[in-house]
C-alpha cells in the first residue's frame, strides 16, 4: 500500500517568498591515523518554504482547503524553484528560439546519455547557454527528477549539450527514455505536517500564509 496518492499544484495566488535549499545528511568521523572522512547517510532532497502574499478571505480559504487536502503529507504537489523557473540567459523564455529542425524550442527535449552527474540533452536550439546554477528538471512516467546546474555549458551544433548538475541523478530511477525540462522545471514534494501557518489580524488585516515541505524521492 503506498502512502501517496495524486499529485496537486501549489494554489496559484501568488507567493510573496520562497527558500528552496538542497539539504544533505553529511556525517564526518575521525579514522585511523586521525584521517577525516565524510559520509553521506542517505541521498539528498530539496527542502523549501512557502510564503504567500497576504490575502483576504476568499483566497485564504483557497490556500487552507489546499492545505488540508494534502492530509498532512500523505499526498504529493509539484513545486519548483520560484526564483529560478527559467534559465539565467533567458528570462523572457524561449519564444524567439528554434530547434536544428525549426520546430519552436518549449524548453523541453530528449536525453542523449545519462549518468550520475550529468546528463547530455539532445533536440536544443544550436548555441542554447545552460548557466551556472540553472535549474532543469527529469521526467519519466509520473517521476520527477530536479538538478541544478553545476557548470556553465552551450548547446553544439548538433543542439546536443553535456550538462554536469547536483545533486546525483539515480540511474535506477531515471534512464534516457526521460524528457528533460528548463522551463518552470518540478519535483514532488510533501508537506511538513505541523508547518503551515495563517490568520487574520483584525486591526491590522491578513496575515500571509506559510508553510514548509520537502521533496519525495521519487
Amino acid at each position: 500500500m503506498t502512502l501517496f496518492t495524486d499529485m496537486s499544484d501549489l494554489p496559484d495566488i501568488g507567493i510573496q517568498q520562497i527558500e528552496f535549499t538542497l539539504q544533505r545528511n553529511i556525517r564526518g568521523f575521525t579514522g585511523g591515523r586521525s584521517k577525516q572522512f565524510v559520509q553521506e547517510h542517505r541521498d539528498p532532497r530539496w527542502v523549501a518554504a512557502f510564503t504567500f502574499v497576504p490575502h483576504w478571505n476568499d483566497d485564504n480559504r483557497t490556500i487552507t482547503a489546499w492545505w488540508n487536502a494534502q492530509r498532512g503529507g500523505l499526498r504529493s504537489f509539484l513545486a519548483y524553484h520560484a526564483d529560478r523557473a527559467l534559465p539565467m540567459a533567458y528570462p523572457n523564455g524561449f519564444s524567439a528560439l528554434q530547434r536544428l529542425d525549426a520546430s519552436t524550442f518549449d524548453g523541453t527535449g530528449t536525453i542523449k546519455e545519462l549518468a550520475a552527474y550529468s546528463l547530455t540533452c539532445s533536440a536544443l536550439p544550436i548555441g542554447f547557454v545552460v548557466s551556472q546554477g540553472d535549474m532543469i528538471g527529469l521526467v519519466e512516467g509520473d517521476r520527477r527528477g530536479l538538478y541544478e546546474v553545476a557548470a556553465t555549458a552551450t548547446a553544439d551544433g548538433s543542439g546536443d549539450c553535456t550538462i554536469s548538475i547536483e545533486p546525483a541523478i539515480d540511474v535506477s530511477v531515471f534512464s534516457t527514455s526521460a524528457t528533460f525540462n528548463l522551463h518552470k522545471p518540478v519535483c514532488k514534494m510533501i508537506v511538513d505536517h505541523d508547518s503551515f501557518q495563517t490568520g487574520r489580524d483584525f486591526k491590522q488585516g491578513p496575515m500571509p500564509a506559510s508553510f514548509s515541505a520537502a521533496q519525495r524521492l521519487y
